[in-house]
């Protein structure tokens, strides 16, 4: 009898052991977080992070886009998984060994949902600098699709007047299309905010590659959906993103703009690709007075320049918004006049 419990025993741990010998290793994958603040200044740049990731004490590189944070080996959760990691880009002077500098923080929580892991690949998280934090209207990250080429297109309106109806006219290939003219696909959430608390427009546009394995005719503008006066930029293409050369899926292309008004179609106010986003950054979050200048062909004057004794037209490098307009504003039109007038001095030079 004992020999036959002995034997049963036995039987019975082999069965619970089997599982565990023979059961698959868990999936993982890398993910990385591409950061981009304003100023381009990552020294003492680190993190703070819980759910399942470490901190950084500093950054793990810089490129053309930002500072770069690798997390490696992170498991695969199931796609309708609602766990999410949470991420705050943070100054840490002393690193690890330190508290962060909470005073100069560069977001707010930011809540990176898990299941944007892939088994065996390396996946791309991009963020750029703001204050609010994560929300089912605006996450505050965008994820690369590494089966397609993809366009991050980062649009800033220095007025604060985004329309309700802003979105894309595109064509081309992409995986979300508009469905006709004046009839715009909302793709922008807000991604960040300036220094001052403005916000920030972004989005992750998608296109498949061509029957051939190349990067299709995908193009776009940006504009609010009432003709050619409500264009924000003239075609805005996938290709120009991504720059020169062969590119392969999951390559990331960049665009950046500013609203330089309406019905806009030069492409002045567009910057491709992140060596030009310092003159982005400048044109758009700098408030200045722009020069006098002529036009060579039509000969009409532009900028900030006086046109008789007591009258100056001025120019600036941002809109501004009307007082008038604001729903929330009770000046009447003398005061928002007056108001205007006080934004401005005009000073003699005598020497």
């Amino acid at each position: 009898m004992k020999k036959i419990i002995l034997s049963l025993l036995v039987f019975a741990t082999i069965l619970v052991a089997l599982p565990h010998l023979y059961a698959a290793e868990e999936e993982t994958g890398t993910l990385v977080v591409h950061f981009k603040n304003w100023s381009e200044n990552y020294d003492l740049l680190g993190t703070h992070t819980w759910g399942g990731i470490d901190p950084h004490g500093i950054h793990d590189g810089v490129d053309d886009f930002g500072a770069t944070f690798i997390y490696e080996g992170l498991p695969v959760v199931a796609s309708s998984s609602t766990e999410t990691y949470g991420w705050i880009a943070v100054e840490r002077p002393n690193g690890l060994a330190g508290d962060p500098n909470w005073g100069n923080k560069f977001t707010g929580d930011i809540s990176i949902k898990k299941s944007v892991v892939k088994a065996n690949e390396t996946v791309h998280v991009y963020i750029v600098q703001g204050s609010g934090n994560t929300t089912t209207e605006d996450p505050r990250y965008f994820v690369a699709d590494n089966t397609k080429y993809n366009m991050f297109l980062l649009y800033f309106d220095p007025s604060g007047s985004y329309e309700d109806n802003l979105g894309v006219h595109n064509w081309g290939g992409w995986s979300q299309e508009a469905t006709g003219w004046n009839e715009p696909l909302k793709i922008f959430s807000t991604a960040g905010n300036t220094a001052t608390g403005m916000a920030v427009k972004a989005s992750m546009l998608t296109a498949a590659p061509t029957e051939d394995d190349e990067v299709p005719g995908a193009g776009l503008l940006i504009y609010f959906g009432e003709g050619d006066g409500s264009k924000k930029t003239g075609d805005v293409t996938l290709q120009l993103s991504l720059g020169e050369g062969t590119h392969e899926p999951g390559a990331v292309g960049f665009a950046f703009v500013y609203s330089n008004g309406n019905g806009v179609t030069t492409n002045t106010n567009l910057f491709y690709g992140n060596e030009n986003f310092a003159d982005f950054a400048f044109n758009a979050f700098s408030f200045r007075l722009l020069p006098y200048t002529v036009d060579a062909t039509s000969g009409a004057a532009s900028g900030t320049y006086a046109v008789r004794s007591n009258q100056v037209i001025v120019k600036t490098s941002a809109q501004l918004a009307n007082p008038l307009k604001d729903e929330d504003s009770e000046l009447t039109e003398a005061q928002a006049l007056a108001l205007v007038k006080g934004w401005f001095s005009v000073k003699e030079l005598t020497g």
